[in-house]
């Protein structure tokens, strides 16, 4: 299956523990730890198993019948 990967960087705690918290409940997983970046940003990687979406279901092909012939 495959694995979506983001990272969230932001200088403010308030806006780090709401996004974080959101993307948990939108069922990303924390991947390592948070740390500080270089630029003081709070920062955070999170990855995601993506959900297969369903096959389309498939157009049935119209079959001309007496009716539809063109006089």
């Amino acid at each position: 299956m495959p694995i979506e990967f983001k990272v969230i960087n932001t200088p403010r705690p308030d806006r780090f523990e709401t996004t974080v918290t959101t993307l948990l409940n939108e069922g990303w997983e924390l991947h390592g730890t948070p740390f500080v970046s270089n630029t003081g940003g709070m920062t955070q990687a999170l990855t995601r198993v993506v959900k297969a979406s369903p096959p389309e279901p498939k157009k049935s092909k119209k079959v001309k019948g007496p009716s539809d012939e063109v006089s």
